[in-house]
This record gives C-alpha cells, sequence and structure tokens, in this order.
C-alpha cells in the first residue's frame, strides 16, 4: 500500500506547516491539463466501471427562498453510466443523489473513485459532499476543505479557484472527474472499505449565511456560486466512476496509480524492492517524469520537484513488494 499524507484533517494541517509562507492560500491541485492535477479524464484507461443506478432527492433552486423556484433539469438515471455524453441531473441546493454500483469499489493505491459535475470553465465550479456507504444505511462524509475568501458572496455566474477546495465533488470542468481515495476513511467505526456499494452527492448550499450556507470541516462557510435561480440549479451531477488502483498498461508497463503531496519536505518516495529493476513514475498522460533504477531492499526515490498529482509507478515487469511512504 503507499502510505500517503490523509487528505483529511491530517493532511491539510500538515500542509499548512510545511508548505511556504506564500502557497497558504492555495495548497491543493490545480484545474484540470495543469501540472500537479488530479483530475480524472472520463475517458482515463484506469477506469473500470460507472455507477448503474441512481435516486435523487433535489433541494429548491434558493435555499433562502424555497417556493420561488423548483429544480426540474435532468433525470436520475441521466447521472448513470459513462460521463460525457450530455446528460446531467441538477439537484438544487442541498439536494441530493445516491448512486448504486452492481459491483464493489475497493480501498486501493491512489484514488478509488470520481465524481464529474458539469462546469463549463475552470473557475465556475458548483460543489457538493461526499459521502460513502456500504450498507446504503450508514454513509461517512470525505473530510472537505474550503480556502475560498469568506468576506464577499461568490455570485450567480462567479468564479472559484481549484487550488482553494480539497475533497469537494465539481472542483473539475466537464469532463473530468474529482478523485476520492478511501484511504482517507481508514479507521472509521461501521465502514467496510473494501465494499463500497453506495455513494452520496450533496450538493453544498454556497451562501454565506451562518444558518443557511455549508461548512467544510474546519467549520468555514463554503463559498461558491449563489443563488443559482434556474430549474437547473445547483449541482449537475453527470457521472461516478470506479477506479483500479493496478493498472496494466502506461508506457507498456504494469503500474500503480500514486498520489504525491509534495511539500517543503517530501521529496522523495521510499520503496522495498524484490529485485534490482529499472523504474520509471508517469504522469496521468503516461510522459514519464522520472526514471532510474529500484534495488532490491530499500531505496529512495528523488520526487524532488515534481508538482502534486496522481501518477503511475512502474517497477520493470514486477510490482514492488511494498511501497513504504512519502517523506
Amino acid at each position: 500500500m503507499i502510505a500517503l499524507l490523509k487528505t483529511g484533517i491530517n493532511r491539510y494541517l500538515i500542509s499548512l506547516l510545511l508548505i511556504p509562507a506564500e502557497l497558504f492560500s492555495q495548497p491543493f491541485a490545480p484545474p484540470a491539463d495543469q501540472q500537479g492535477t488530479t483530475a480524472i479524464a472520463a475517458d482515463n484507461p484506469f477506469i473500470t466501471g460507472w455507477a448503474e443506478s441512481c435516486l435523487v432527492t433535489r433541494g429548491p433552486a434558493i435555499i433562502t427562498n424555497p417556493d420561488s423556484l423548483e429544480v426540474t433539469f435532468g433525470e436520475p438515471e441521466d447521472a448513470t453510466g459513462r460521463a460525457g455524453e450530455g446528460k446531467v441531473v441538477s439537484l438544487g441546493d442541498g439536494g441530493y443523489a445516491i448512486l448504486h454500483f452492481s459491483d464493489p469499489i475497493s480501498n486501493g493505491p491512489g484514488p478509488d473513485f470520481a465524481v464529474f459535475e458539469n462546469a463549463f470553465t475552470d473557475s465556475f465550479l458548483e460543489l457538493a459532499f461526499v459521502e460513502v456507504s456500504s450498507d446504503g444505511s450508514n454513509f461517512f462524509r470525505f473530510t472537505a476543505v474550503s480556502l475560498t475568501q469568506t468576506e464577499e458572496q461568490v455570485g450567480t455566474y462567479g468564479s472559484i479557484d481549484a487550488r482553494n477546495i480539497d475533497n469537494l465533488a465539481g472542483k473539475y470542468r466537464s469532463g473530468y472527474g474529482t478523485p476520492f481515495d478511501l484511504e482517507d476513511l481508514d479507521g472509521v467505526p461501521g465502514l467496510d472499505m473494501m465494499s463500497i456499494y453506495w455513494i452520496k452527492i450533496i450538493y453544498v448550499v454556497g451562501i454565506l449565511d451562518e444558518q443557511a450556507g455549508s461548512k467544510d470541516i474546519n467549520g468555514n462557510l463554503i463559498n461558491d456560486p449563489w443563488p443559482t435561480p434556474f430549474a437547473s440549479g445547483g449541482f449537475d451531477l453527470d457521472a461516478v466512476c470506479m477506479i483500479a488502483g493496478n493498472v496494466s498498461s502506461v508506457g507498456k508497463q504494469a503500474g500503480k496509480l500514486c498520489t504525491i503531496y509534495n511539500t517543503l519536505f517530501e521529496n522523495y518516495l521510499e520503496v522495498e524492492g524484490i529485485r534490482s529493476s529499472p523504474f520509471t513514475i508517469a504522469n496521468m498522460n503516461g510522459i514519464i517524469m522520472r526514471q532510474g533504477t529500484v534495488y532490491e531492499g530499500y531505496n529512495r526515490i528523488d520526487t524532488k520537484n515534481l508538482l502534486p498529482g496522481i501518477y503511475v509507478l512502474s517497477i520493470g515487469d514486477q510490482m514492488p513488494s511494498r511501497i513504504i511512504k512519502f517523506l
């Protein structure tokens, strides 16, 4: 298993301690297509399946005036199957969708599933909480973080920076999913991380109001475009996919997904090899970012200046016996 800094409170607090002061306001992954992004393209070869059914409970278009306009755009089945087919279902303020997979999602190396929204740009982002369940009754939420300013309301057509958002669906534009790693929920009582069948998507209420607004894990109000007074108001759910941690071909080599959260002191990866073999670290487009040799026993692979993101670690024609940790 790849040992990572966890996405929740621990990763957030450690990030603040270790990164340079000038990066405090933007510590998380950038938009799709930028180096260091964690965005999962809809045609990513690591995707192994899509949600097969969906139930939707819609919220109003305007939470402070729930009788003013009804959200009606799309049908629950529009959120099933592959992303990018031109169909979405809108949730409204505080509305939610529960999606079911016939095959379980299991905790493996790197991200385990991704959520797709239909944002048309990298900055007009409508966000949602994500929860998972093994039994369909008890749901457990990923620890979301929003560092977007809370002094001024982001307006209906306003913008937010993806680099200020972590563990909230809707972080990336249409065609790119926001990944989630079940490892972040390790140790949560009542959750079987090897047998996830249900995923719940809950649109945040992005109003800067202590009573009506949604808050992140640190108690900060989540500021996103509000109000959205349309029949298509709120989070527009496109699809949810599962991701395989073991991959069969990247640069024609076997490998494992590997999420890197580099900060000032995280500059190498510790690996225990089975025998001497060449290694590569490639990005999600198959471009090799690091290469060299892993020897039998303990090794350190240099990741200095490698931006945060999802990569594939390949070691010859074998899988490493153990990937120990990032430091």
